[in-house]
Parts: C-alpha cells; sequence; structure tokens
C-alpha cells in the first residue's frame, strides 16, 4: 500500500479489506494494441490465455465469488477471441467470467477488418458504422462460452478537432456537441438490443487541457475540472436515456 501523500494536503491511502465494496476487477487494458504489435506490449492471444489462466486462479483462491473481467480489447475482433478460445483449451483451462471487448463507430470502420482506417473528425452513429452489426457475432461467441459481452468502451469526442474521434455534427444538421450525444444515445440503445449485458461510455468528463480537443480528450459528457465540470448536451440525452430506461 502506497501511502505517499500525491499532493499537499492529499489523504494518505489507508489499507482495509473485507468491506464487499468490489464486486468485479477488470484484468489490464487493450492487451491486442495493434499499433505495438511486435512489440512486448502486445500479447498474442494464446498468450493473453494464459496470463489470465493464472491470475483468475489466483484471485478466485483469495475470493471465489469475485467477478472476474478480461480486459477489452481494442475492438470487435473475432480472430483474436477464436486465438484466446484455442490457447484456453491447450491449457484446460476457462474464459474469465466476463468477456469485454471496445469499440468506437467511426466511417472508416469495416466490417471483420481489423485494424480499422480512420481519419480525422470521421466518427459516426452506429447505423453508419460497417462494423457495428459484427457485435452481434461477437455476442453469440460469448453466449456460445456461456459468458456475457461487456463493452466498456465507446463514444465520440466534442471539439472542432481535427482529430479521429470528432463526430462531424453538420453531416447531421447538429452542433457537435448534440451530435456526439445522439452517437452516445443511439450505441447504448443499439447494444442493449443485441443482447450486450453491459455497455459503459468514454467518459463521464473531459480530460484537463481539453479546451481546445484532442484525441480522447473530449469524450466526456461534462467539461473537464478546469472548467468545474459544465454539463454538455450529451448528458440531457444520457439522462433523458435513463429516464426512458427506468420506466420500463
Amino acid at each position: 500500500m502506497d501511502t505517499t501523500p500525491r499532493w499537499p494536503g492529499d489523504i494518505p491511502n489507508v489499507k482495509r479489506s473485507g468491506l464487499n465494496l468490489i464486486k468485479c476487477v477488470e484484468i489490464g487494458n487493450e492487451f491486442d494494441i495493434w499499433w505495438s504489435k511486435g512489440t512486448e506490449k502486445y500479447l498474442k492471444p494464446s498468450e493473453h490465455a494464459a496470463m489470465l489462466t493464472a491470475v483468475i486462479a489466483a484471485i478466485k483462491r483469495a475470493d471465489p465469488k469475485m467477478v472476474v473481467v478480461m480486459g477489452g480489447l481494442t475492438g470487435f475482433d473475432l480472430d483474436y477471441l477464436k486465438g484466446m478460445d484455442a490457447g484456453f483449451k491447450t491449457l484446460g483451462s476457462q474464459w474469465p467470467d466476463v468477456i469485454n471487448v471496445h469499440h468506437y463507430s467511426h466511417e472508416g470502420n469495416r466490417a471483420k477488418v481489423w485494424p480499422p482506417t480512420w481519419w480525422n473528425n470521421g466518427a459516426c452513429y452506429p447505423e453508419h458504422d460497417q462494423d457495428f452489426i459484427t457485435v452481434v457475432e461477437v455476442v453469440a461467441f460469448a453466449k456460445a462460452l456461456g459468458r456475457p459481452l461487456w463493452v466498456t468502451e465507446f463514444g465520440a469526442g466534442s471539439s472542432k478537432g481535427p482529430n479521429w474521434m470528432v463526430v462531424d455534427g453538420a453531416k447531421y444538421g447538429l452542433s457537435n456537441e448534440e451530435a456526439q450525444g445522439q452517437l452516445v444515445s443511439k450505441t447504448f440503445r443499439a447494444y442493449k438490443e443485441f443482447g450486450v449485458a453491459r455497455s459503459y461510455v468514454f467518459t463521464a468528463c473531459d480530460e484537463p487541457g481539453s479546451a481546445n480537443g484532442g484525441l480522447w480528450t473530449d469524450c466526456g459528457f461534462m467539461t473537464n475540472e478546469q472548467t468545474g465540470f459544465q454539463d454538455k448536451p450529451a448528458k440531457a440525452t444520457i439522462k433523458k436515456l435513463i429516464a426512458e430506461y427506468s420506466e420500463v
């Protein structure tokens, strides 16, 4: 336990256990990083399966009830998932409790083509994403293994850009921020319709220094701390969706 204060007045960490607060744990993040393929940062599917096998065993020894979630893959890469499945079978081990992927809708996405080709300001609604429907096959893959599928990252930026993840609101007759809200709402709905057990938007608030936008930094539905966490149009859209689902 690191008890070193991070800044003046910071409350030091205190070791506590047995509070029954943590229900699940995600093991890493995007080990299939295609932009670092060929380096030690990239795990081959068989290596990913071997790592998870060891980690799952250790976690379950400590807490048999803990839900273990695999680190989200960079996209709907079925070939990578099938490679992991072969790795688990070779080891005689089991998948974690939850299969997890990420996906960002972009006009450059193509069905079952990974990695994608992205260009600036090309984020789009799911119905304009040619690879989005692949999620149906990923859900089926997970279901065949008796596992739920979570999508723990999706979203879009709202600045003028230019960067890959900006959604160009003019294409929809909206501002970029309004279109961001529609993209998030439509994506939540689509994942629910296609059988994704849980989906998470990236991210709640913009990152520091994101006033002028930047890749991934202004994907929040609130502004950053420097500007007082002000609501962006996407927040009202998400709240409306939550209220709608709460009435069902």
